[in-house]
């Protein structure tokens, strides 16, 4: 190490990956396991925010809503998932977003075309939304649109997606008519994104990649540096949002620390 040399019977690489690094993973892991022959899965930020191209992030900025989130690389879905999204100055984030992250980002780094489609009415069927939208701007025809639709969708929202079809929001109800509905209601449920690129290992909750799992024995110990055993956010496995990371984090290190025990009790 930096600090000198430390020579034991065993040892277990615990040091985490590269998300996080003010807690001190500084991805030095992946240097010792290189060393000792050990294959590596490209580390890169799994759980984390997505970078966009969109003429509208500054006025989305803060915005959150309900929404489903899928993604496609060269137009295939890799993942999708719903929660609630919130849209930035620089892209889109929120738990759906960090659920569908690692497949984009994975997409990115092999140079596929990476793309998110949010729709923001994912509980509602296209048709009922469309009826909801004729009652509305109907009903209030005194309004301008993004009144007539208060309360049923975030008021900047209804901007954004107004000036994207070609209309104001600030016009009044009474000239919307049923193709303009049926314009609102598909880009409702097709907001579309293109991903550019995604936020660093500082803002990422995991990190995906690391030592290939087919080189650890199911003590989690190196199938070829007998004594050398592995735990956590080194290993190529990363999960969901929702405490999988954290289990698993406790869960190899309890493997890997009875297997360790193990192993010294067997070399006296």
């Amino acid at each position: 190490t930096k600090s000198g040399c430390y020579f034991g019977k065993n040892c277990i690489l615990a040091t985490g990956g590269y998300a996080a690094k003010k807690t001190g993973s500084d991805g030095s892991g992946f240097i010792y396991a290189k060393k000792f022959g050990h294959h590596l899965s490209e580390p890169v930020p799994a759980l984390v925010q997505l970078v966009a191209k969109s003429p509208f992030e500054k006025e989305m900025a803060g915005v959150r809503t309900a929404a489903n989130v899928k993604v496609f690389a060269d137009g295939v879905l890799l993942h999708q998932d719903t929660g609630e999204v919130q849209l930035t100055d620089y892209g889109i984030s929120g738990i759906p977003v960090f659920q569908v992250s690692r497949f984009a980002v994975r997409a990115m780094e092999e140079g596929q075309r990476v793309e998110a489609l949010v729709d923001v009415a994912a509980d509602i069927k296209e048709d009922d939304l469309l009826s909801m939208l004729k009652c509305a701007v109907n009903t209030r025809k005194h309004q301008s649109v993004s009144e007539s639709l208060s309360g049923l969708f975030n008021k900047k929202l209804v901007m954004m997606i107004c000036k994207d079809i070609g209309i104001e929001g600030n016009s009044s109800a009474s000239d919307i008519d049923d193709d303009i509905c049926q314009k609102l209601v598909r880009h409702m449920k097709s907001l579309r994104y293109h991903i550019t690129g995604y936020k660093g290992n500082d803002y990422a909750q995991v990190c995906q990649g690391g030592v290939d799992v087919s080189e650890l024995n199911y003590n989690l110990e190196s199938v070829d540096n007998h004594g050398i055993f592995f735990a956590g956010e080194l290993v190529d496995i990363d999960g969901r949002c929702g405490g999988y990371n954290l289990q698993w984090a406790w869960s190899s290190g309890a493997v890997a620390a009875k297997s360790a025990f193990d192993y010294c009790n067997r070399q006296e």
